[in-house]
């Protein structure tokens, strides 16, 4: 398949990868590893660590193929082929979670009804149900988070950044023991940008105050990511998404570095992922590199 895909850049799989524990961010190469240091978490499993390095499924691993942003001006891909040997045999503890599925419909069927009710009534009634819930998700930063929102635009240096235009969406969630679907509360972990008319029509139609709502399948632009491990002290719960930079770049006052040679920003983007060291970097701001951070921060080549 790599050969089929030239000159399209691809690399490698890898067979060998550290895994964080998502809530302290201590990196581990085995789950043995994880166990002994008591750093366990329900997102913590056995399958997220590669394969001893002697077994059949870790050479395998390389066959896979990595697309990586900086090589071909694109997204970030992985990839791997399956062949199907037979039909998929489902667990007990995904039987389980499709049955959980099945009780949130009939949750919706109670809310919709009793049984005097026609069956195309319930569901209409189901759908609006579950679409006003959703019309929910969509809701403005500064309303959402607002000091997080001003630990954002101090960390990346964002005072002009239009931060009226960013909203978050949460999840739905469903909650077993009462007949109704909850909008679920916690940290959004995507900030999307509106164009203006758009947010204003958002606010008002898709906001808890709206008496006429309007439903948003999908839109905007993600322009923040939240950490997934953890901020560090001065930092920011949330990183610049790759598909945004162009969109932001004029408004980042921090965290900017420009890099003159073109041979500095070949060394950065070459590896395939591992550590990049800047000891011979030949760009003025290497030592404003140097001295960043953790954290989001740009990279900008001089041409």
């Amino acid at each position: 398949v790599r050969e089929l895909l030239k000159p399209f850049r691809t690399s490698e799989g890898l067979r060998q990868w550290q895994v964080a524990n998502p809530s302290t961010g201590q990196l581990f190469k085995t789950y043995a590893e994880a166990l002994e240091a008591g750093s366990l978490h329900e997102l913590l499993r056995p399958s997220n660590f590669p394969p001893s390095m002697n077994s059949a499924e870790s050479l395998e691993l390389s066959k896979c193929l990595r697309v990586l942003p900086h090589h071909n001006d694109t997204g970030a891909f992985f990839i791997a082929v399956f062949d199907k040997v037979s039909d998929l045999v489902l667990k007990p503890d995904f039987a389980a979670g499709e049955s959980m599925l099945s009780g949130v419909d009939t949750t919706f069927a109670a809310i919709s009804g009793g049984p005097e009710q026609d069956q195309e009534s319930q569901q209409q009634e189901r759908g609006s149900k579950q679409c006003n819930q959703q019309l929910l998700c969509y809701k403005s930063v500064a309303q959402a988070m607002p000091d997080q929102v001003a630990q954002l635009r101090l960390f990346l240096g964002l005072s002009r950044f239009p931060m009226q235009l960013l909203f978050c969406r949460y999840d739905l969630k469903g909650h077993a023991d009462e007949e109704q679907i909850h909008q679920h509360l916690g940290m959004a972990n995507q900030l999307v940008l509106f164009a203006g008319e758009a947010a204003k029509i958002l606010r008002w139609s898709a906001e808890e105050h709206a008496t006429q709502k309007l439903r948003v399948v999908a839109g905007g632009l993600r322009v923040f990511v939240r950490e997934p491990f953890g901020v560090a002290p001065n930092s920011s719960p949330f990183r610049l998404a790759q598909e945004a930079i162009h969109v932001v770049l004029p408004y980042v006052g921090r965290r900017l570095i420009v890099l003159e040679s073109p041979s500095d920003a070949q060394h950065l983007l070459a590896g395939d992922g591992g550590d990049v060291t800047t000891a011979t970097l030949l760009s003025p701001e290497k030592d404003k590199l140097e001295a960043l951070g953790p954290g989001s921060f740009v990279l900008v080549l001089k041409t």
